[in-house]
C-alpha cells in the first residue's frame, strides 16, 4: 500500500535578520490510509510545527529550509506540498478537501460571529458544488454523525453557547465535512476533562475506521497515544529521537527521553516503583545544547560523547529507530 503522506528530512527555521534559527531538523515520517501515527513530546518539541507544514501552515516568519512533503492523491502523481505557492490555489484545494486539521483550542478556531452550521456550510461550499440548502442539510448530518444531540438546533448556535466537548465535536464535523483522506489532530483533547477526552478519542477512532482515513495524532500524553496509534514518533527540540511500531517503542524504548516519559506514568512504571520526574524543560531554540540535545536532562548521560557528538539515527530493530549513542 502506498503512503498517503511522506515527509522526508523536513527542516523548518525562523528568520532573524541574517540568521535562521532551526525549529525542526531533518524530521521524516509517513502515514498510510487507515493508519494512525502518534507524535509525542513536550511543548517546544516541534510536533505541531511539523504537522502544520503538511497543510502549508508554517507560521509567519517561518520557512521550510529543506526536505519534502509528498502527498499521494487517489489518482495521479504524488504532489510535493513544499513546492506549492503559499496560500495558492493548489494548496487551498488540498487543505480541507484532502487534508484536514483539528486544532487544540476550538474557541480560537471557530468564528464567534457565525453559527456552527454556517461555518460548516462555508467549508462545504468552498470544496463542493452544493446549494446553501443542501450544504446546511449536510452540516446537520455531520453534527449528528459526531454525536451531537439535536444537531439542527446546534447548527443554529454559536461557539460560546456550547461546552468544550461540544465545540470539539463541531470542529471534528467541520474537519470531516469534505471527507478528507488525511486528518491531522493537534492535541485535540488537551482542554477537555478525562470523560470528554475519552469520548472524543473514541469518536475519532470510529470515524477513522468508517472512512479509512490516515490520521496524525499529536499529543504530549504518551499514554493517550499508546491507546490509538499504530506507530509513534517521539520528538525533542525539533528532532525525531525515536520512532517505530507503538508496541515496540513503548515496550522496549531505546531513548532515555522516551523512558523518562513512560516512567512518569503509572501504567508504564514498574510495579511498586516511585514515579519518576523528568527534571528541567525543553531548551529555548536559541540555546540548543551541543552534542545530543537531550544530554543536559538525561539521567543516563555517558560523558563527552553525549556532550559533543550529535547522535545519528540508529536502527534498533526492524523499523524501530532511535537517535541516541546509548541505543543498545
Amino acid at each position: 500500500m502506498k503512503d498517503l503522506i511522506r515527509v522526508d528530512e523536513l527542516s523548518i527555521g525562523f528568520g532573524l535578520k541574517n540568521w535562521v534559527i532551526p525549529a525542526v531538523e531533518g524530521v521524516s515520517f509517513s502515514v498510510k490510509p487507515g493508519e494512525t501515527l502518534g507524535i509525542v513530546g513536550e511543548s517546544g518539541s516541534g510536533k505541531s510545527l511539523s504537522a502544520r507544514a503538511i497543510l502549508g501552515l508554517v507560521p509567519p516568519g517561518g520557512l521550510i529550509t529543506s526536505g519534502s512533503i509528498s502527498y499521494q492523491p487517489e489518482s495521479g502523481d504524488a504532489v510535493d506540498i513544499t513546492s506549492l505557492p503559499k496560500n495558492g490555489r493548489a494548496i487551498r484545494k488540498l487543505r480541507g478537501a484532502e487534508i484536514a486539521m483539528i486544532f487544540q483550542e476550538p474557541m480560537a478556531s471557530l468564528s464567534p460571529v457565525h453559527t456552527i452550521g454556517n461555518q460548516i456550510v462555508t467549508t462545504l461550499r468552498q470544496h463542493a458544488d452544493l446549494s446553501a440548502a443542501a450544504a446546511l442539510s449536510r452540516a446537520i448530518e455531520l453534527l449528528d454523525q459526531v454525536g451531537m444531540a439535536s444537531p439542527a438546533i446546534i447548527a443554529g448556535q454559536y461557539a460560546h453557547q456550547l461546552s468544550g466537548g461540544m465545540r470539539q465535536r463541531a470542529m471534528i464535523a467541520m474537519a470531516l465535512s469534505c471527507s478528507p483522506r488525511l486528518l491531522v489532530c493537534d492535541e485535540p483533547t488537551t482542554a477537555l476533562d478525562a470523560t470528554t477526552e475519552a469520548q472524543v478519542v473514541e469518536l475519532l477512532m470510529k470515524l477513522q475506521q468508517d472512512f479509512n482515513m490516515g490520521m496524525i495524532f499529536i499529543s504530549h500524553n504518551i499514554g493517550l497515544v499508546s491507546e490509538i496509534a499504530d506507530r509513534v514518533m517521539v520528538m525533542y527540540l525539533g528532532q525525531s529521537i525515536e520512532s517505530g511500531a507503538t508496541e515496540h517503542v513503548l515496550k522496549s524504548p531505546a531513548h532515555p527521553y522516551t523512558r523518562a516519559l513512560l516512567n512518569a506514568l503509572p501504567a508504564f512504571a514498574e510495579a511498586g516503583a516511585e514515579l519518576a520526574t523528568l527534571q528541567g524543560a525543553v531548551p529555548d531554540l536559541t540555546a540548543r545544547p551541543t552534542g545530543c540535545s537531550f544530554h543536559p536532562r538525561c539521567a543516563e548521560f555517558a560523558g563527552p560523547q553525549c556532550e559533543t557528538e550529535r547522535p545519528a539515527i540508529q536502527v534498533v530493530t526492524n523499523q524501530h529507530l532511535a537517535r541516541c549513542h546509548l541505543h543498545e
